[in-house]
C-alpha cells in the first residue's frame, strides 16, 4: 500500500514556511523544538510546496541560498563536526 500525505493545517503550514524562510534550510528536528510534528516538511514536499535538499532537510522553492549552502548542509548534517575550507 502506498503511503499518502495528509494535509497540513493552514496555521501550522504558515509556521513551517516562516521557519523555512528565516533559516533557509529547515530540518525536521527544528520543528520538534517548536512543538510541530516532524513529518510536516515531508508532507509539504509531497504537496509540492517545499523542496527536498537532502535527507531531513527542506527549503522553500524561492529560497535565496548562497554559494555556501553546501557548507551549511554539511554543518547541519554533522552538528558537532568541523568544516575545513581549502
Amino acid at each position: 500500500m502506498a503511503r499518502t500525505a495528509k494535509q497540513v493545517n493552514p496555521p501550522a503550514q504558515e509556521k513551517v514556511f516562516d521557519l523555512a524562510r528565516k533559516s533557509g534550510i529547515l530540518r525536521s528536528r527544528d520543528l520538534e523544538k517548536k512543538g510541530l510534528p516532524s513529518d510536516y516538511p515531508w508532507r509539504l514536499h509531497k504537496e509540492g510546496k517545499l523542496e527536498k535538499m537532502g535527507r531531513g532537510r527542506y527549503a522553500t522553492h524561492d529560497a535565496q541560498l548562497s554559494e555556501f549552502h553546501t557548507v551549511v548542509q554539511a554543518a547541519l548534517r554533522v552538528s558537532h563536526g568541523v568544516v575545513y575550507l581549502l
